[in-house]
């Protein structure tokens, strides 16, 4: 009845009016077998991609295996690889960019607990400009009591919202606890948020766009956020 409604977004059009005149590499955290970053370089178009480099930093050997051989199969994508853990972050491989990067995320950093701080800290440290965007079911964790419960381990609320569930479509409350509940469900992210409103606060990150809760038409207990952030200089 209109009541329980989602924004729509496009990752890909939002990540490509992101790739400036002066990028070096597009990177994706996470990149599973770098679907995502394939479908950059087809909407650029190869004119635009010849002088940037697409990078999946992936922790499984198997995304990074599929991943090269759709690179060579196209034979013109100027594609790396590179082992990355959120648990134990190292981007080490970017240090040789000296003028723009733009890092991404998409449903990745969902499936890991705590990431590390330290990624941001690596990122700040780099000689070129980062940009760096977020496209993760967190939007949940604005909800102080909800996260506070996940960091308790209070399940019997969990379970609560579980038995909810079926009726609970209409506010954008109920958005919020249904997405909670999915997360820990499946032991979702509980820090995002956290890291980067730390970074936030200290001055090191400027944000340039929140938006909740949208893209969620294939799982609606399972929305993105966007947390779309620039590392100062």
């Amino acid at each position: 009845m209109g009541r329980y409604t989602m924004q729509s977004m496009s990752p890909i059009r939002y990540l490509m009016n992101n790739v400036l005149p002066e990028t070096e590499a597009v990177v994706e955290l996470g990149s599973g077998w770098s679907s995502n970053l394939f479908q950059l370089f087809v909407g650029l178009g190869r004119p635009c991609c010849n002088d940037v480099d697409f990078i999946g930093a992936e922790y499984t050997d198997d995304g990074r295996s599929c991943a090269r051989i759709i690179a060579d199969l196209d034979g013109v994508v100027r594609y790396k690889d590179y082992y990355m853990d959120y648990r134990n972050a190292d981007v080490s491989f970017l240090k040789s960019y000296k003028k723009h990067v733009l890092v991404f995320t998409h449903h990745s950093i969902e499936q890991v607990d705590f990431i590390d701080p330290k990624l941001y800290q690596q990122l700040a440290a780099l000689d070129a400009q980062v940009t760096l965007i977020h496209f993760e079911p967190v939007g949940w964790q604005r909800d102080a009591r909800l996260l506070a419960a996940r960091q308790a381990g209070d399940d019997d609320l969990f379970k609560l919202l579980q038995k909810q569930l079926p009726n609970s479509l209409v506010t954008e409350q109920d958005q919020i606890n249904n997405a909670a509940w999915l997360s820990w469900r499946g032991g979702y992210n509980v820090n995002l948020t956290a890291v980067i409103k730390k970074f936030a606060d200290s001055g090191q990150i400027t944000m340039v766009e929140t938006a909740y809760d949208f893209s969620g038409r294939g799982n609606v207990l399972n929305p993105s956020t966007l947390y779309h952030v620039k590392f100062k200089k």
